[in-house]
């Protein structure tokens, strides 16, 4: 209570002082005294969270100051010469406040800004229910659940426009799906199984268990049942591109050159050669691989329940995240634990989002060496809502688009889910 009686007083302060001395001169810094930083209220909160800094020589021109937390930068709403206005961007991450005012060095909070994650999950696209039709969001039907064999794999990826493809694994068929979850079909023909390359519906696949896009926003899969690379332009163009006998599973591609890089089914991470011997990168990693903007390669290691990073070009293994243990504990890179990390995928920001078949999504802060869970109750379900209040069904895959949203193959659910995480 007296936390909200001085941040009402104060911001009271601060629109009186803008009122009153914006247009007088003397009432900006004084180059020649020190900015102190006092307090700032709230001390947490999430993306549009307004934050009041008080202290002294600040600056009645809010174009005087800059405001950063780990080096990203708040935008100041109004500024005084004792009070600054600043809100929350999307992301921030706790830290302590920087305030720069004009050419003086900038000064520190003592106490840290605690930034409050949110995760709202929604049905994309799917009803639920196993079958096929194309339609808008829940009208939309897939088949992803094989049961009662339960065992094959479906993959997802996002291209550069916000646009979602789904490897539909029961119907043999490319979905593709908008922003606003209108589903098509993109490649194949549903329910007809083959191998034919072609445009469209007159292609035809056989699995889906990795798939990922270019920089140019080509699509490469991995055509398990025939242990193939296969690739899909934005145009719907089908193509082999050659076949191995590594089996490969999941791919991921560089995105600075268009290397393309597989996890083979038996373990062990391979560099595609076309028309030539793949390369083998390691013995490690079985399940989700991904490659930051370094050509570093991170891929998901089932066996030992970890997250593994090689390194670029000389593929020397340099970072194990988790303790190895089953279980879905967040902490430490060196505490965290997963519980079968399964589809894995990097944001612009550089961050890991795994796909945990023990119904979760987790994510892994590079900056702070810290894994959160972004969702999932740790049981399987299907419910709409926030954070861990929501629940999945074996999510296998996921994708995250250039705004941060999180897409996930969720397969016992035969549904594509949303999670606008900020």
């Amino acid at each position: 209570m007296k936390h909200s009686i001085i941040i009402l007083l104060s911001a009271v302060v601060l629109a009186i002082g803008i009122n009153s001395c914006q247009d007088n001169e003397e009432n900006l810094n004084d180059a020649s005294a020190p900015v102190v930083v006092n307090r700032f209220y709230p001390t947490s909160g999430g993306v549009g969270t307004e934050i009041l800094i008080t202290g002294k020589n600040f600056s009645t021109n809010p174009k005087e100051i800059k405001v950063t937390v780990g080096g990203r930068e708040l935008k100041v709403l109004k500024s005084d010469m004792n009070n600054i206005m600043a809100i929350v961007p999307a992301m921030l991450g706790n830290g302590l406040i920087n305030v720069q005012i004009g050419s003086h060095e900038p000064v520190s909070t003592i106490e840290e800004f605690q930034y409050v994650f949110t995760a709202n999950v929604s049905t994309l696209a799917g009803s639920g229910e196993a079958g096929y039709a194309d339609g808008i969001g829940t009208d939309a039907v897939f088949h992803f659940n094989d049961s009662p064999d339960n065992w094959r794999r479906g993959s997802i990826c996002v291209d550069s426009k916000g646009n979602i493809y789904v490897g539909d694994v029961m119907n043999f068929c490319l979905r593709k799906i908008t922003p606003d979850g209108t589903v098509t079909t993109f490649a194949g023909q549903a329910e007809t199984e083959g191998t034919s390359d072609g445009s469209g519906s007159n292609a035809r696949f056989r699995g889906f268990y990795g798939m990922e896009t270019d920089s140019e926003d080509n699509i490469y899969l991995t055509d398990v049942f025939q242990w193939t690379i296969r690739k899909v332009t934005p145009e719907g163009n089908v193509t082999t591109l050659g076949s191995t006998d590594n089996e490969p599973w999941s791919i991921s591609v560089d995105k600075r050159n268009g290397d393309i890089y597989y996890t083979k089914k038996d373990g062990g991470i391979w560099k595609w050669v076309p028309d030539g011997v793949d390369m083998q990168v390691t013995a490690s990693g079985s399940a989700g691989i991904a490659i930051d903007d370094y050509g570093n390669i991170y891929a998901c290691d089932v066996p030992t329940n970890t997250i593994k990073r090689y390194a670029a070009d000389t593929w020397e293994e340099n970072l194990v995240i988790g303790n190895g243990q089953l279980g879905s504990q967040d902490g430490n890179f060196l505490d965290a634990s997963f519980y079968w990390p399964s589809g894995l995928k990097i944001s612009s920001t550089g961050d890991l989002y795994v796909a945990c078949e023990g119904h979760n999504i987790r994510r892994v802060d590079m900056q702070n060496n810290f894994v959160y869970t972004i969702s999932g109750t740790g049981t399987a379900g299907f419910v709409n809502g926030q954070g861990t209040g929501a629940s999945f069904n074996q999510p296998q895959d996921l994708a995250v688009d250039k705004n941060g949203n999180i897409y996930v193959f969720d397969k016992n659910n035969n549904a594509v889910r949303k999670i606008i995480y900020q």
